[in-house]
């Protein structure tokens, strides 16, 4: 149901015709929906009563020439009704029929029974276009399974040969003895009419093998199904060559007319087919109440990234917001960034400390760069998404020629019943090893650490982590030195670094940071081919949603943090 709401409540002057469209959002522009068959109009305003409330089509497909093709007093007016007063405001409405010329549609209001000096305002406009159903029998209509006719001057029987709906159509045989031919109702055709103040939109479709005169019938009958008179919707020539076409017509219902049926006939000896019988009310069925108000849709799609990097900050270009530096006996303080070392543009966390202690600390005391020690979001640089399912953590490291080798550790803490909070200390490689045994982990100087591991049902989302030296060589003598560029934490295996920047640092299209940021503190998204693959959803999307209807495609967004790991959609709406 396309419909558009006036945010901004326009203002309208007595004695004026106001044209609620020249107030934003543009109701030609924002309600350029094609409007066919019958539309209702609904508004809201205070007190005073409406007059020549309509709706005005427009004939053309082009936004800036769009001119109306009649004023709204000449339309077709079938219903009109007040309703739904609260607080001042009236609910007002009417439905119409809309000519068939007619593409797109505004709304329109003249007020010329207000006092002089009065103001009135309107908002909360909706238009909704309605498909009345068809009132013939699905029998009768798409000949189902039941022959619902029987014959003039012509044999009538379901068949398959041609079937234009469904699997069959109805066969008619001229017997040759009159000169038009055409099926005939029987009771199993009839249908009851809901209203006789309504015009009525007949339909049907005619095959033949020679082009043939025909017409298009309507049968009424009183409530004994006595019939009543039989109309002329439309006269035609069919196309022969066994196309099939479509004839339309409308009628005036008489007086006492309870029932209805549709046929045709043609003026033929040969065989011809016959299906798809129809019977609409032009308006809106008259026993269907006013839709309540519902405000335009606005679509928002949430794209899904082909990668994530889970890692805020991750390549401290500014500054190293989110990590801290940790020394046994020391309090934490913020990471010194280095402007000049970093691996593949400026900016780099820096870490240098010197043993005192002759005794080494507690196996698993924290040494050198990392997240807090809380498992809270907002403590924490490094975040899990989706327990049970497999992540790497790697970080790039460079040590210095006096220090000690570096290693990455991540911390996970896990709720086990019964037993509290268990801690599990995970770590990787040595800088010294990687350099030895893995030499496709180094860059230059720089050697890639990584962790790999799948966080158990329970297990906190927040992931814990730093890089530093074995806290077991961690005493008197000893030092420590690095610095330590581009983490990434992603699910699934070790793959090549990104971030919001692009790969090696690079601006590209394909690289975003979290809704839309530019501080480099937010998490990074990667869309392969985005710029295609969004020309292409566009395309998709206009084919689908109705025209008018406002959508956002919305990159890099939060992906959804759910304990059991639902609700990974494609696209959120």
């Amino acid at each position: 149901m396309p419909s558009i709401m006036i945010t901004d409540q326009a203002l309208l002057q007595p004695h004026a015709a106001a044209r609620l469209a020249s107030r934003p959002p543009a109701l030609e522009g924002a309600l350029a929906v094609p409007v066919t068959g019958s539309a209702r109009v609904v508004s809201g305003g205070p007190g005073a009563a409406y007059a020549d409330f309509g709706l005005t089509p427009y004939d053309t497909t082009a936004d800036n020439i769009r001119t109306a093709r009649m004023d709204p007093a000449a339309l077709h007016v079938l219903a009109t009704g007040t309703s739904d007063a609260n607080a001042g405001w009236r609910r007002t409405e009417i439905t119409t029929t809309v000519p068939t010329a007619a593409r797109y549609a505004e709304v329109r209001l003249r007020l010329p029974s207000l006092a002089q000096g009065a103001q009135v305002q309107a908002g909360a406009v909706m238009v909704a276009s309605h498909e009345s159903l068809n009132l013939v029998p699905r029998d009768a209509a798409y000949h189902l399974s039941t022959c619902c006719y029987t014959g003039q001057a012509c044999h009538t029987t379901l068949s398959a040969d041609r079937p234009l709906v469904g699997a069959r159509s109805l066969k008619c045989e001229p017997t040759g003895t009159e000169t038009w031919a055409g099926p005939q109702p029987t009771a199993a055709a009839l249908t009851r009419l809901e209203s006789t103040n309504h015009p009525l939109v007949v339909t049907g479709s005619v095959t033949s093998a020679a082009a043939r005169p025909g017409e298009l019938l309507v049968h009424f009958y009183d409530a004994d199904k006595k019939l009543l008179t039989s109309l002329t919707a439309a006269t035609f020539t069919t196309d022969g060559a066994w196309t099939w076409s479509s004839y339309q017509g409308i009628v005036t219902p008489p007086t006492g007319a309870v029932f209805a049926a549709v046929t045709v006939r043609l003026q033929t000896t040969q065989v011809f087919y016959c299906d798809a019988f129809g019977l609409r009310y032009q308006a809106l069925r008259p026993t269907r109440p006013a839709q309540p108000y519902q405000a335009a849709r606005h679509l928002t799609l949430d794209l899904r990234a082909n990668r994530v990097n889970l890692a805020r900050n991750p390549s401290f270009t500014k500054d190293s917001a989110g990590w801290l530096t940790y020394v046994p006996g020391a309090s934490d303080a913020a990471v010194p960034v280095s402007s000049s070392v970093g691996r593949t543009r400026p900016g780099a966390a820096v870490f240098s400390a010197t043993a005192t202690a002759p005794e080494a600390p507690p196996v698993g005391t924290r040494i050198g760069i990392g997240t807090t020690v809380s498992t809270q979001e907002a403590a924490t640089a490094l975040e899990i998404v989706r327990p049970g399912r497999p992540h790497t953590l790697s970080a790039y490291v460079r040590d210095e020629p006096t220090s000690l080798p570096t290693r990455l550790y991540v911390e996970v803490t896990t709720d086990v019943p019964g037993q509290g909070i268990a801690r599990t200390l995970l770590r990787s490689d040595t800088t010294t090893e990687v350099q030895q045994a893995h030499p496709e982990h180094t860059d230059g100087p720089w050697a890639r650490l990584h962790v790999t591991w799948t966080p158990p049902t329970g297990s906190h989302r927040w992931v814990t982590a730093w890089v530093g030296p074995d806290s077991e060589s961690w005493r008197q003598g000893n030092s420590s030195s690095f610095a330590v560029d581009d983490l990434l934490l992603e699910e699934g295996s070790l793959r090549e670094y990104f971030d919001g920047a692009g790969p090696s640092g690079s601006q590209h299209p394909d690289y975003l940071w979290e809704e839309w940021r530019t501080d480099e503190h937010a998490r990074s998204h990667y869309y392969r081919e985005r710029r295609t693959l969004q020309r292409r959803l566009a395309e998709t999307l206009a084919d689908h949603i109705p025209l008018g209807t406002p959508y956002d495609l919305r990159y890099a967004a939060p992906p959804e943090n759910t304990e059991n790991g639902e609700g990974d959609s494609l696209l959120r709406v």
